[in-house]
């Protein structure tokens, strides 16, 4: 070692001052471009995790969004059917009711009709009553008429629930 220093002084003292500067200035150099390399390899190093940190938390987030997202649209899809549901009891119900209706009307034209052509054979031909007979058949036709279109309608809208 002392050899190595003594060389080293004696290369150095050997040396005009200028060269040696220039030697020691050309050393801190590469001392300062190796530590500006460690400096650049640990900022690459932090860069790189603070950008997986910045995905990680961008999908976590994505994905709680689109969690809440569909958990949302489900529950709005099940009120949905609920108050579809409610529609199609309701509609039924009022077929029903209409069918009953129905049912009644054209009993209460078949009387009338049976009514009519006993009253015409025991009335022997009697204008005004046939008129008014006939009239109260036509608005019965009419009201007949009316029903099985509602009932035609609430059918069509059962079916397109």
């Amino acid at each position: 070692m002392k050899n190595q220093m003594y060389s080293s002084s004696t290369a150095n003292q050997a040396m005009p001052f200028s060269e040696q500067e220039d030697a020691k200035q050309k050393r801190r150099q590469e001392r300062n471009m190796a530590r500006g390399l460690k400096n650049n390899k640990q900022q690459v190093i932090l860069l790189s995790a603070i950008w997986i940190i910045l995905m990680g938390g961008g999908y976590l987030l994505a994905n709680h969004y689109i969690e809440n997202s569909r958990a949302y649209i489900d529950a709005r899809l099940q009120e949905s059917q609920a108050a579809n549901l409610k529609q199609m009891a309701k509609i039924e119900e009022q077929v029903g009711k209409l069918s009953t209706e129905l049912s009644t009307v054209q009993a209460g034209l078949g009387s009338i009709q049976e009514g009519l052509q006993m009253t015409g054979e025991t009335l022997g031909g009697t204008d005004k009553t046939k008129q008014a007979l006939t009239t109260r058949i036509d608005q019965l036709n009419k009201q007949l008429t009316e029903l099985r279109t509602s009932l035609k309608k609430l059918e069509d809208a059962a079916r397109a629930w």
